[in-house]
This record gives structure tokens, sequence and C-alpha cells, in this order.
């Protein structure tokens, strides 16, 4: 697995915790999940980035969740799904050097992976209509 493959998925670590409240604070839960394991420190680095960009935009982020997922409410989507989503988001948005379609084919793969079987078609549909819709200029 590539190093930013290792670091989305970390970043879906903390999101997920971070979604369940484990913690109040997004850098307890950062320093509680690296005491427990060794990690790369780029792959460290990237993974924060993302997680503390979601926190950041959040509101940003899940609007465009909302906006893009008919008849979902972003409370109904599964943790897992709500967060591949939200990194998505925001690595689309924020992290240009990264193309949407490989964002996108990440999400799908961690989907697929991590969470329940219709997950990846699930994923790809927001995120893809988020891409066309909202994320233009991005390549």
């Amino acid at each position: 697995m590539g190093r930013r493959r290792n670091a989305r998925v970390l970043a879906l670590t903390f999101m997920y915790q971070y979604d369940l409240r484990t913690y109040d604070r997004l850098d307890d839960i950062i320093h509680y999940t690296l005491f427990l394991d060794e990690y790369e420190v780029d792959v460290v680095n990237y993974a924060t980035k993302l997680a503390s960009g979601v926190v950041k935009n959040i509101d940003e982020v899940d609007e465009l969740i909302s906006k893009s997922a008919e008849n979902w409410s972003i409370g109904r989507m599964a943790t897992l799904d709500r967060n591949i989503l939200r990194i998505s988001i925001f690595e689309m948005l924020y992290e240009k050097d990264v193309p949407k379609n490989v964002t996108i084919n990440e999400a799908v793969e961690m989907a697929k992976t991590y969470s329940t079987e219709k997950s990846g078609e699930f994923v790809n549909g927001i995120l893809d209509k988020i891409s066309k819709t909202f994320i233009k200029d991005k390549k």
C-alpha cells in the first residue's frame, strides 16, 4: 500500500474516533493512536493534515455531502462512509496536487475494504456528483 493510501487510512482512523467522540479533541485522538503503533513521518503528517482539515472545514464539507446525497442525511450514513466522504471531499477541495479521480478511486477502495458491501457504490456516487457539480476547476 502506498504512503498516501496509508495516510488516508490513518486519517480515517482519526476521523472515525473523532466522529464517535472517543476524545473531545482531535489532537488527543492523534496522540493516542500514534502511541499505539508506529507510522512513517510523512504518513502521519499527511493523515494529520487531512483529519485536521476536515475538522476545521467540517461545516463546508458536510454541506456538500448534504447537497449531493439524495434521501440520505449525514446522520443516517454509516460512520465509515461519512468519514471517507469527508476526507475525500476535503482532499478534492484543498489538496490541489491530488487529481480528483485519484481521490475518488482511493475513497471507493477504502469503502470497499473497510465498510459495507454497497459502500463503494455509495461513496463513488456522492463523490462523482460533488466533483462534477462543485469542484470543476481541478482535474
